[in-house]
C-alpha cells in the first residue's frame, strides 16, 4: 500500500492509489497513523448499511469494544457489502476473528476494518488444552478471548473470536502498507 503525507491533498492520494494498484474510484480519506483510508466508497456503503449517525439497536446495543480485522481490499469490499462470514475453523473454532491490536490486524492484509464489537458473554481461553477452546459458543458464550502473552499465539498478541457476526459493526476502513 501507499502512504500519503499529511500535505498531500485527497485527490493527489486518490490518483496515487488508482495508479499503483487495483482501481479504486474513490476520494482518499486520511485515517489515523498517517495511512490513507480506503475511501468514500466504503464510507457511502457504511452509511447505507448503518444509517445516519450509525445508530444501531439489538445485538449492538450496550457496551462495545473497538477492535480490528485485517483483510484484502476485495474481502473488505465484500464484508462491507454483505457482512462478515464466520470462519469454519481456527484456533478458537467457528467465528469472526478480530483483535484489539491494530498492528496484529494489519498483518492480515492491506485494509484494516475498525469495528465496534459487542463481545457479550466472553470466555477467556489461555491454553491450547483449554476444555472449551473450540466449543465455547455451544456452551453459551458469545465470544472467546485470548489474552496477550499467554502462550496461545506465537506473537503474544491478543485475539478474540465472535460467534455471531451481527455483534460486529464496521466503523471505518483504513489502508495499510
Amino acid at each position: 500500500g501507499l502512504r500519503c503525507s499529511a500535505v498531500d491533498t485527497d485527490s493527489q492520494c486518490a490518483r496515487a492509489h488508482a495508479s499503483s494498484g487495483p482501481p479504486v474510484a474513490v476520494e482518499a480519506v486520511h485515517g489515523e497513523r498517517g495511512n490513507v483510508g480506503v475511501g468514500s466508497v466504503f464510507g457511502a456503503l457504511l452509511g447505507s448499511v448503518f444509517g445516519a449517525g450509525g445508530v444501531v439497536v439489538g445485538l449492538m446495543a450496550g457496551n462495545t469494544r473497538t477492535m480490528y480485522h485485517g483483510t484484502s481490499l476485495a474481502n473488505a469490499d465484500s464484508i462491507v457489502r454483505n457482512g462478515f462470514r464466520p470462519s469454519t475453523g481456527g484456533m478458537l473454532g467457528r467465528g469472526v476473528y478480530v483483535s484489539a491490536d491494530f498492528d496484529k490486524a494489519a498483518e492480515y492484509g492491506d485494509v484494516v476494518l475498525e469495528l465496534e464489537v459487542r463481545c457479550g458473554k466472553t470466555k477467556k481461553i489461555d491454553s491450547q488444552n483449554h476444555p472449551l477452546r473450540t466449543s465455547w459458543a455451544a456452551r453459551g458464550y458469545d465470544s472467546a478471548w485470548v489474552p496477550p502473552n499467554c502462550g496461545m499465539v506465537t506473537s503474544g498478541r491478543t485475539e478474540t473470536c465472535v460467534a455471531d457476526p451481527r455483534r460486529i459493526r464496521i466503523v471505518d476502513a483504513v489502508g495499510v502498507e
